[in-house]
């Protein structure tokens, strides 16, 4: 059952096919690599183009512009600021299974390094999402095993459950104030959401030792919720009971009570728990009924994937479908709906803060088909091996 009826749904496919257009002229000007704003990111904009009947030409054009990229500049080895992002894209839009050997061995390299980071931006959790479309391959096997061993030393026990702090140098990176540490966050795309997302697909392909880290790492977030609203939207400082805290987006994908509801149903989901399902069904219908009474999904004023309505909106979508309970697509419709007025959008920019990733979001809802970036944003698990 798709949110948007057919006359919206076309109306998507216009502004989608106008925008492709004008991407591919501009492909060749890419300069960076990365999911968030280059090349990367027009390519996954493009997959899920060409899944609701446009030219396929924009994926091809973004693959070939990553690799040159990369060949010239090299990358980091991020989810969304570099190697990894890469990887995913190619190996879920075009299958290019043995070319990705080097990629999991560098990665695998990196994921045994003393300074790896842990989210799933740039980080392990990352690393995991990747990892999980490679499992079929003795390589990506290897990274997977690299990167649970990895959280498994790195894992701090709080009660009986499992937490991994923030490094210091990358909380201050993206715009904490660091007040003491340990620093703990709760979110999707910097903190302990994003682990639990990366554990959560290891584990669905088969990965024991990740299942063994999922439920107390899910504890964990449980441990820490605060009364709404607001429950996740938060970074802590010294992990104490009297820990300064500072407040960060409260309703958004990337550090909010959306992003973490998601990760939290699809790490239940993986368990099989029907009290873990209850519990992070219930909040996510919270978050929803937020939005229903006038909060706004994201950021005021802002549209993107991360940090907006987009990314939330979509959020809403993924539990309609797999709940068919009307008030998720209730809240979807008020996420999108104004972005589907402002259709075809006029803001360039990239795929996680500008049109690419709206359109993405909005073609999401005309269709069934799952796409690559869901994945990448840790919103959607790949099926169960042998799953239909």
């Amino acid at each position: 059952m798709t949110l948007l009826d057919a006359p919206a749904s076309a109306r998507v496919l216009d502004a989608v096919r106008a925008v492709q257009r004008s991407e591919l002229e501009a492909s060749a000007a890419f300069s960076r690599l990365d999911l968030m704003s280059g090349a990367v990111g027009l390519g996954l904009f493009g997959a899920a183009a060409a899944e609701v009947g446009a030219d396929p030409t924009l994926a091809e054009a973004a693959l070939a512009r990553a690799f040159e990229r990369f060949n010239a500049l090299g990358a980091g080895p991020g989810l969304h600021d570099g190697l990894a992002g890469l990887g995913l894209f190619a190996q879920l839009t075009f299958d290019l299974s043995s070319a990705l050997l080097p990629v999991d061995r560098r990665l695998t390299e990196v994921a045994r390094s003393p300074g790896v980071l842990l989210s799933l931006r740039s980080g392990l959790a990352g690393l995991a999402l990747y990892a999980s479309t490679r499992l079929a391959t003795e390589s990506g096997a290897a990274l997977a095993a690299a990167v649970v061993e990895r959280l498994e030393t790195l894992a701090v026990a709080h009660r009986g459950a499992l937490t991994w702090p923030t490094p210091t140098a990358y909380a201050k990176g993206h715009g904490l104030t660091v007040l003491a540490e340990p620093v703990l966050e709760p979110g999707l795309a910097h903190g302990q959401a994003g682990v639990l997302v990366g554990l959560a697909a290891l584990a669905r392909g088969g990965v024991a030792r990740a299942r063994a880290l999922l439920a107390p790492a899910l504890d964990w977030l449980w441990q820490v919720e605060r009364p709404g609203p607001s429950r996740f939207g938060w970074a802590m400082f010294g992990g104490g009971t009297d820990a300064p805290v500072q407040a960060l987006y409260d309703l958004s994908w990337c550090t909010g009570d959306a992003g973490v509801a998601r990760a939290a149903w699809l790490a239940a989901e993986v368990l099989a728990e029907p009290k873990q399902q209850a519990r992070a069904l219930a909040l996510a219908r919270a978050v929803a009924g937020e939005v229903l009474a006038g909060k706004s999904p994201g950021l005021a004023h802002r549209p993107d994937l991360c940090c907006g309505a987009a990314g939330v909106g979509h959020i809403f979508n993924l539990f309609f479908a797999d709940t068919f309970e009307p008030p998720f697509a209730e809240a979807a419709r008020r996420a999108l709906g104004p972005l589907l007025e402002r259709l075809p959008p006029l803001e360039a920019g990239s795929f996680q803060f500008g049109r690419l990733g709206v359109l993405a979001a909005l073609i999401a809802a005309t269709t069934d088909a799952a796409f690559a970036w869901e994945l990448a944003l840790g919103v959607r698990l790949l099926p169960a091996p042998g799953a239909g």
